[in-house]
């Protein structure tokens, strides 16, 4: 596997700086000279020319978007605008003038993002999402002290490289806007802990993201991905990582390494297997494999010993493996959809089952077995080809819906309503010929 080190960062960063940029909101001279003679701050008051070149980049943003006319009033001191926040660092009036947080959540801004925002030094957090900015300048690449940088619901089509130098940061929202693509500057966040790039129109992702060792969260779901690096497999903070609602074929088997994370998502793709090495994903507690091809589960899915929810509905699956009954934590199972004739017996093991789907499927037969499931609340057998039901599942007492319709059943055990465990638990059982 590759390795990214900080002098390939430093590289990346050096090319993008190097290159020339036309940045969208510069100020010109003479704007400059009439936001500061407007800006309501006077060096009489004890405020530094730099809490006045904030005033005047607020003032700037508003004069450019009218969108900000009716939220920030120009009679008014930028103090009192909506949305935006100044520091107290140390208590100098210098430091309460600077701007630490702007909060512009969808209130309809276009267009671009003025170049002059990389001048408020001690920004931590910039959230704008849930506008229609089409976007954003590579001088916010400056903002070293940046901490959050949420640009969410955008109509974004590309983000500049220089985002990479933003040193500090530890959450990147760019979901649900159009990126075809992102730079792999994006790899040098050393300080990264969630990226989100879910519901846009990726068809790769850099091989660097290898690169974002502290990365507890990477959302990539909703995108056209057909694979992902096998870099991947070196994020060993990660614990969560969505990449479901793509059009992958495969799962590259380092992701097996992935030893802290607990939620994988890889629903709705086009994969026909998943690799051997996912059972060495101890940690995990929820796998969604559902609305794929998948022919077959590796035996050792047996050994997510930790794993509370299973998806593996909508498949082409024609067995389950065995091993799955070791999974005693498991509290959901969803097998619906498949091709299964027949489930193991060993699924009986389940005992902290409480949702337990298998329908729409071909199954003739139910194992007895699955009659000692005592957490079972919901149990779907719907639309098999069922004939008969073991007596057992009438000691199932938790037991508050069970679905037989679409079987060929001409009826359910007698002993299931006189009084027994179906009855007392007041169970409500659908069924029909």
């Amino acid at each position: 596997m590759r390795r990214y080190n900080k002098g390939n960062c430093r590289r990346r960063r050096r090319r993008a700086a190097e290159a020339p940029q036309e940045e969208a909101g510069e100020l010109t001279e003479e704007e400059q000279a009439e936001l500061l003679r407007g800006a309501h701050v006077s060096i009489s008051d004890g405020a530094s020319l730099v809490s006045i070149g904030n005033h005047a980049v607020l003032r700037a943003w508003r004069k450019r978007c009218p969108e900000l006319h009716a939220l920030w009033d120009g009679d008014a001191p930028v103090t009192a605008w909506a949305g935006v926040t100044f520091g107290e660092a140390g208590g100098a009036d210098a430091e309460r003038e600077r701007v630490v947080k702007i909060a512009l959540e969808e209130v309809g801004l276009t267009g671009e993002v003025p170049a002059a925002l990389g001048g408020l030094s001690e920004l931590k957090e910039l959230i704008l999402s849930g506008n229609q900015i089409e976007r954003m300048p590579a001088k916010l690449g400056g903002l070293t002290g940046l901490t959050g940088l949420w640009l969410d619901g955008n109509q974004l089509s590309s983000v500049p490289a220089e985002l990479g130098g933003l040193s500090m940061l530890r959450g990147l929202y760019l979901g649900d806007n159009l990126l075809t693509s992102v730079p792999a500057e994006l790899g040098c966040l050393a300080e990264l802990e969630v990226l989100t790039l879910n519901d846009n129109q990726l068809a790769s992702v850099p091989a660097a993201f290898g690169g974002l060792t502290a990365l507890t969260e990477l959302h990539l779901d909703g995108n056209q991905l057909k694979s992902v690096p096998a870099s991947l497999g070196g994020l060993t903070a990660l614990t969560v990582l969505y990449l479901g609602r793509n059009q992958l074929t495969r799962v590259p088997a380092e992701l097996g390494g992935l030893t802290a994370l607990t939620v994988l998502y890889l629903n709705d793709n086009q994969l026909t297997s998943v690799p051997a090495e996912l059972g060495g994903l101890t940690a995990l507690t929820c796998l969604e494999l559902g609305e794929n091809q998948l022919t077959r589960v590796p035996s050792e899915i047996g050994n997510l010993t930790a794993l509370q929810g299973l998806y593996l509905y909508n498949n082409q699956l024609v067995s389950v493996p065995v091993t799955l009954g070791g999974l005693t934590a498991l509290t959901v199972l969803h097998l619906d959809e498949n091709r299964l004739t027949s489930v193991p017996a060993e699924l009986g093991a389940l005992t902290s089952l409480t949702a337990l789907h298998l329908n729409k499927n071909r199954l003739t037969s139910v194992p007895v077995q699955l009659g000692r499931l005592f957490a079972l609340k919901e149990f779907r057998l719907d639309e098999n080809q069922l004939t008969r039901l073991p007596l057992e599942l009438g000691q199932l007492s938790t037991l508050t819906v069970l679905h037989l319709d679409g079987n060929q059943l001409t009826s359910v055990p007698a002993e299931w309503e006189q009084g027994g465990a179906l009855e007392q638990s007041s169970c409500r059982i659908q069924w029909f010929i």
